[in-house]
């Protein structure tokens, strides 16, 4: 098993060790070893032994911090924090690399900012990002992400309004559409289809696309074909904030649903 893995680490992508790290510290914590159960007593020892070559593999990963917060994330991802305490040093290192741009400071983000202390129950922002290491890594890929979406996710890694008068989702952006955030950074970037929340109010799905040079905020919705429209984020939040104050479910599904902004 060691040697599968610290083979997997010198010969395949990062993706495919951690998929299988992950794999073999699932398989361990139920006991099993390729396709064998084990008792407790062999089981912690092969983790263990699993764990000192992730060790290894992070100390060899010090000038690749991201890489090496992936490995940590799926330790954790499998129960275990024995090498947490690694953790502080490569985040620290990451910031220090891609260091984040200033953040937006738009007169709509100082609105969601006021409301999100305020009326904590309508309005949560996301932490700020510590980092823009997934930007470095779309550029090198030949994507640049525009400036004014990094300053956003250095205000914010996302949006979540709920209607202050209606029973119904305002808006969710960025978490999970754009890119996904978590420890205060984000990931590569990932578009996501999903459902409305119900049938009945409108909540699709909000990404951000890239297409022949120019960056577009893309309407996903099941019942209809995806719309797009060119980024424009402060007015994304600006109707975001209108659909906040929607006074009746009417209004909302009307003259504030999102088809009248992608319009």
């Amino acid at each position: 098993m060691i040697a599968e893995l610290a083979h997997t680490f010198e010969h395949a992508s990062l993706g495919v060790f951690l998929r299988l790290l992950c794999r073999r510290l699932q398989h361990l914590g139920v006991g099993l070893v390729d396709g064998r159960v084990v008792d407790q007593a062999e089981a912690a020892g092969l983790t263990g032994d699993v764990l000192a070559l992730v060790h290894d593999v992070l100390a060899r990963l010090a000038d690749r911090p991201a890489d090496a917060l992936r490995v940590l994330d799926a330790v954790r991802s499998c129960g275990l924090v024995e090498l947490e305490a690694a953790r502080a040093d490569h985040a620290a290192a990451c910031v220090a690399r891609y260091p984040a741009p200033p953040p937006a400071r738009w007169p709509e983000l100082a609105e969601l900012q006021a409301r999100a202390r305020d009326d904590a129950a309508h309005c949560r922002l996301g932490p700020p990002v510590l980092h823009i290491e997934f930007a470095a890594r779309l550029v090198a890929e030949g994507i640049a992400l525009p400036g004014e979406l990094l300053a956003l996710y250095a205000a914010c890694s996302h949006v979540v309004l709920d209607c202050r008068h209606v029973a119904a989702p305002a808006a969710e952006i960025l978490a999970g559409d754009a890119l996904r955030a978590r420890d205060g950074r984000l990931t590569l970037i990932e578009r996501v289809r999903r459902r409305p929340t119900t049938m009945l109010v409108e909540q699709p799905a909000i990404s951000i696309a890239h297409a022949l040079g120019t960056w577009w905020l893309v309407l996903e919705d099941e019942r209809a074909p995806a719309t797009r429209r060119p980024l424009d984020l402060q007015g994304l939040l600006r109707f975001a904030l209108r659909r906040m104050d929607a006074p009746t479910l009417e209004a909302l599904l009307t003259d504030l649903s999102w088809r009248q902004f992608f319009a």
